[in-house]
């Protein structure tokens, strides 16, 4: 198999623009976003290296093979505004955390 070349900024760069392009498409699309939620994951193998990425609370986890037994092994974490450094991340970026309408759901804007 052919092994191809990249620098791993511009795949960053390319995966996180891709990310940043769907959320533009759908806050343009007109669709009612003010109290939905989001949530995508990717993974790429790439030269026996694994690069995943997620928003919301979505995960990709692989099977590995223990001892006769599979195992789940997480690649990404999910974006949990309830998690104590995703809040600190959200409230960072001019964000906020509060329970919605009185119940327990949490809600980020």
């Amino acid at each position: 198999m052919k092994k191809c070349k990249f620098e791993e900024s511009k795949l960053r760069a390319a995966i996180t623009q891709g990310f940043l392009q769907t959320r533009k498409e759908l806050m343009d699309s007109g669709f009612e976003v003010d109290h939905s939620g989001s949530t995508a994951v990717s993974v790429l193998l790439l030269n026996n290296r694994i690069f995943s990425a997620n928003v919301g609370d979505s995960r990709a986890i692989m099977g590995k093979l223990v001892n006769g037994v599979w195992k789940a092994v997480p690649l990404s974490n999910d974006h949990k505004p309830d998690d104590p450094n995703e809040m600190k991340r959200i409230i960072s970026c001019g964000g906020r955390v509060e329970p919605y309408k009185g119940n327990q759901l949490i809600r980020y804007v």
